[in-house]
């Protein structure tokens, strides 16, 4: 509240300007205190909001929705399944690292294969060599047998 006194005397020159400049001074400190009430209530107001927001997180039930609306618990939830999955990945990882490391490469299987052929056209020739070297030795024999 502003504090007035009565009409100004004297001129703005001399010591009579003092009691304007203690009125001056009473409506500033007036001011001031008006202005530090409006402060605090603002900063209740700031202060109020943030409870309502920290607890409407932390723990309040929505209505719409189905698991119950515990923020707090839902996240902490959320984290340890993140964990979770985490630890799964590293897993499944270290599985395909070692899949990888067995896998038959390309390079390997044609070594296989050349491998494989070489071992079918080996015994091949030892049959021909075991059973049709012999017929064709005796084939002149065989001939002679055979009516004309």
């Amino acid at each position: 509240m502003a504090r007035k006194t009565g009409p100004r005397q004297g001129s703005s020159d001399g010591p009579q300007d003092a009691p304007e400049l203690h009125e001056t001074s009473l409506e500033l400190e007036d001011e001031i205190d008006r202005i530090r009430g409006l402060t605090r209530e603002t900063i209740e107001r700031i202060d109020r909001v943030q409870r309502e927001v920290s607890e409407e997180f932390d723990g309040a039930a929505y209505a719409d929705d189905e698991s119950g609306g515990n923020m707090g618990a839902r996240l902490a939830n959320l984290e340890r399944d993140v964990t979770e999955i985490k630890v799964s990945m590293g897993k499944i990882e270290t599985r395909i690292a070692r899949i990888e490391s067995d896998m038959l490469t390309k390079g390997f299987a044609a070594v296989v294969a050349v491998g494989v052929m070489i071992t079918i056209v080996g015994g091949a020739w030892w049959i021909v060599q075991q059973y049709l070297a012999p017929l064709i030795q005796n084939l002149p024999k065989i001939l002679e047998h055979l009516p004309k």
